[in-house]
């Protein structure tokens, strides 16, 4: 179906509801006439034409910057007391046996540095889900979606894919699992492969880890952009993939059932909130804690080589340094004797993307000032992180969902790709335009 057939069914579907609703109705049913409630107002502006979709991009803007100015000091609250923790046992045994050093470089820098890191980024994510929460109960979350749907239409994605989408800035997870009530196997093959896409929680610490170092005062925004970017490469892939991998019928239209406007409670808001961020929780003390530990061990052995400062030469360093150069051109290994430190990192962030924070902001003590040449290459390894291979919990969930093997490993190296693609002409346009 060409583009302008696509447009006059959208215009059919359009005019043939203005018909029944202008004239149809008006001839077979009478409605006695009533003041505008406080919910027509409030629909009059959200589901407009014109203001529906910037509304909704300034709401999720607002909600990054709360979620940054509302989370940072109890961040930082969590971060000193991790920081004087280890210091106390490193500094208790300074100077002893060899055995009692290695012991408490695993209880200071595996246990309390590794889980005190990830901790650290508890109050953030429970700060999202307060906001979310706050969107669903109200009754907003289901207008966005309506909003959203023509838009969607246009770009070769069905209106039920944004709940999907959506779900997605908190776990991609349930997000594609989500996509089951999309009937239609195009549009729901569609939606899973771009759903890794959309920003999950678990990417939230590296985008604050860097955005607090080279954005500080503009984390917020920074932040939300990582968003927007996912939900635009979204859209431009939908696109291809419809024109290209899925040469079908467009999506059939949207109905949903709005439901009426709510003042959300404190007591629902904070179940929605604990259910979905006790998750985090459950993840820093079960998954994350073993990878930390990991994580300790091929960074501090041998031990010759990590007490003696030369950490190139521990196991992180030896296969971190294989992988470093795949990123050259991408400018994140600029610091050529820090340039391991990003492949061990993203091999990690196949575990869980808050690895990637982990590993270089704690267990191997680099700050991202110290990692990065400037801010753009840095915003550039954010765009990586945000875009390349997805978590292997979700790996599991695309394969299973895809039900397909060539499906699945055609989203793993799409996504690889287009991250070194978008990575690439950020350092790339930032280098010709002489910002680097």
């Amino acid at each position: 179906m060409s583009q302008n057939d696509k447009k006059f069914e959208v215009q059919l579907i359009e005019e043939r509801y203005e018909k029944i609703v202008n004239e149809i109705l008006d001839e077979v049913q009478k409605v006695p006439r009533e003041h505008l409630t406080w919910s027509d107002i409030l629909d009059h502006v959200f589901l407009n034409k014109w203001l529906g979709i910037p509304i909704f991009i300034v709401i999720l803007w607002a909600m990054f910057q709360f979620v940054f100015t509302v989370s940072a000091p109890f961040m930082e609250l969590i971060g000193i007391a991790t920081e004087a923790a280890s210091e106390a046992i490193t500094n208790a045994v300074a100077g002893t046996e060899t055995w009692l050093q290695i012991l408490g470089s695993f209880f200071a820098d595996g246990i309390i540095g590794g889980i005190g890191f990830l901790a650290s980024f508890i109050p953030l994510i429970f700060a999202l889900y307060i906001f979310l929460s706050i969107l669903e109960d109200s009754g907003y979350m289901s207008r966005a979606a309506f909003v959203m749907d023509r838009a969607m239409v246009k770009v070769g994605l069905h209106g039920k894919s944004f709940v999907p989408m959506l779900m997605g800035f908190g776990c991609n997870i349930p997000a594609i699992m989500a996509c089951r009530t999309i009937s239609d196997e195009t549009d729901r093959k569609i939606t899973i492969l771009i759903n890794p896409l959309m920003s999950c929680g678990a990417r939230l610490p590296v985008y604050t880890w860097i955005a607090a170092a080279f954005f500080p005062l503009n984390a917020g925004t920074v932040i939300f952009s990582m968003y927007l970017l996912g939900i635009f490469l979204a859209i431009i892939l939908a696109l291809i993939f419809r024109k290209i991998l899925f040469k079908s019928k467009p999506p059939a239209p949207f109905v949903i059932e709005l439901p009426p406007y709510r003042s959300p409670t404190l007591k629902s808001t904070a179940i929605h909130m604990w259910e979905h961020g006790v998750i985090y929780v459950k993840r820093v003390y079960t998954i994350l804690l073993g990878a930390s530990i990991i994580i300790w061990a091929i960074t501090h052995f041998p031990w010759n080589a990590y007490i003696s400062g030369n950490i190139q030469q521990t196991f992180a360093g030896v296969i971190g340094g294989w992988i470093a150069p795949v990123f050259y051109p991408l400018g994140f290994t600029a610091v050529e004797s820090m340039g391991w430190i990003i492949g061990i990192a993203l091999i990690f962030g196949f575990l869980a993307k808050e690895l990637v924070a982990e590993v270089i902001g704690v267990t191997i003590g680099v700050s991202a000032m110290a990692l990065f040449t400037n801010p753009v290459i840095a915003y550039s390894f954010m765009a990586f992180t945000l875009i390349y291979v997805p978590c292997m919990a979700c790996m599991g969930v695309l394969k299973s969902e895809l039900g397909s093997k060539k499906w699945f490993i055609f989203s793993m190296t799409y996504s690889f790709f287009l991250a070194y693609l978008v990575s690439f002409l950020i350092s790339g346009i930032a280098f010709l335009g002489g910002i680097i």
